[in-house]
């Protein structure tokens, strides 16, 4: 223990040198003062009480909060694990959906149908590269009808190659339709990009008739799996047409939403769609297919007796659905398979790859399987060509 730097004797002195202390209250005001204090000792008491008891309480209260935030997490664990395994269940079935419509898609030849595994009913259609699309002018060059040649399976690198031979050699008239090639063009794939250079020759009649030529090539350019076409003439960049001006390229647009008809140039003649207005709403692009255009060799596609009461656009899906009225009427015959194959291709145009009829008529038309989801077809108005003189025949 630290010894203290004070004497007894210095702490004496110290303690007589302070000032005196009086109590001026008497004994019953020092008695109550005491009584007071003492009281106030007493009533202090409860507080740890209180405090315990109050602790008590937060400690009971954090418990029960733990648990609810355990439990809740817990719960929610298992909800995210559901919906993991739910979603995971849906995206393999989708999977399995997209496998089955590209394992159908496309792979017969005419005007019609079959079936697939998942009940729909899949478009006649040439198969991938088994077609070359070419745009034709009618007699009176007013139309430019989509006509598909059947030619022999081929390589996507010699996709440019059969389509100018078929050009070259397609004969109009035997097809009822007006004579308008060859035009002698070139067609080349740009590098490293999706359209096409067509090169035109000098005085070529492509140039002397540029709004018929650009209408032909535009519908030409649209089943070649271009998003533009660049023009080039004798291999300088852009061509030069007398109505429309100097062209260096052109953008394709995606979805062309036309309606379709019918063309038939003489009764002796074979009949082809053929696509017409733009429009919209494909219900006014269908509704439309009812009205006689006043064109010579242009008849509507649709009959008025085929009614529906209204049309509903699945975009997800790509589907349209087309609910038909109780007195609609449609015959099994091969005008009515081209009403089907005119709804399909207006439904192609809008952009969508199913068409779907509710309460149709009779089940099948052609091959058409009426009663199921119905693919579009890839190429409009497929001909075969005769191997004995090189004239094409329709399907």
């Amino acid at each position: 223990m630290k010894k203290s730097r004070w004497s007894d004797d210095e702490i004496k002195k110290l303690l007589h040198q302070l000032p005196e202390i009086s109590d001026k209250r008497n004994q019953g005001e020092v008695y109550q003062s005491l009584s007071a204090l003492k009281l106030f000792k007493r009533k202090r008491r409860w507080i740890p009480s209180v405090t315990a008891a109050f602790s008590l309480l937060i400690i009971l209260l954090l418990s029960v909060s733990f648990f609810y935030e355990r439990n809740h997490l817990s719960s929610q664990g298992h909800m995210e694990q559901a919906s993991s395994t739910r979603a995971d269940k849906q995206t393999d079935r989708n999977k399995l959906g997209t496998a089955a419509k590209k394992s159908v898609s496309g792979n017969l030849l005419g005007t019609g149908g079959s079936k697939d595994s998942a009940g729909k009913s899949v478009s006649a259609m040439p198969a991938k590269n088994k077609t070359i699309t070419i745009g034709v002018p009618d007699r009176q060059f007013n139309l430019i009808i989509p006509v598909s040649i059947e030619v022999k399976q081929f390589a996507e690198s010699k996709r440019l190659d059969v389509l100018k031979k078929n050009m070259d050699g397609l004969k109009g008239k035997a097809l009822g339709l007006g004579d308008y090639y060859p035009l002698q063009l070139t067609f080349t794939k740009n590098p490293g990009e999706s359209s096409i250079n067509i090169d035109i020759p000098a005085k070529s009649r492509a140039i002397r008739d540029d709004q018929l030529f650009l209408r032909t090539i535009r519908q030409i350019m649209k089943y070649q799996h271009a998003v533009k076409f660049t023009l080039t003439e004798n291999g300088k960049a852009g061509a030069n047409f007398p109505e429309t001006g100097w062209i260096r390229e052109e953008k394709l647009p995606a979805n062309s939403r036309q309606t379709y008809l019918i063309y038939q140039a003489d009764k002796k003649s074979p009949s082809y769609i053929v696509p017409y207005m733009e429009y919209n709403y494909i219900g006014d692009a269908l509704a439309s297919a009812k009205k006689n255009p006043a064109i010579e060799g242009v008849k509507p596609s649709i009959p008025r007796a085929f009614k529906w009461k209204k049309i509903q656009e699945n975009k997800k899906e790509k589907k349209v659905t087309i609910f038909l009225s109780s007195d609609s009427e449609l015959k099994d015959t091969k005008a009515a398979s081209q009403t089907v194959e005119a709804i399909l291709f207006t439904a192609k145009d809008f952009g969508y790859e199913w068409v779907k009829f509710i309460n149709p008529p009779l089940t099948k038309i052609g091959n058409f399987q009426l009663n199921r989801d119905i693919r579009v077809p890839q190429a409009p108005n497929v001909i075969r060509q005769s191997k004995t003189n090189n004239s094409q025949v329709q399907n």
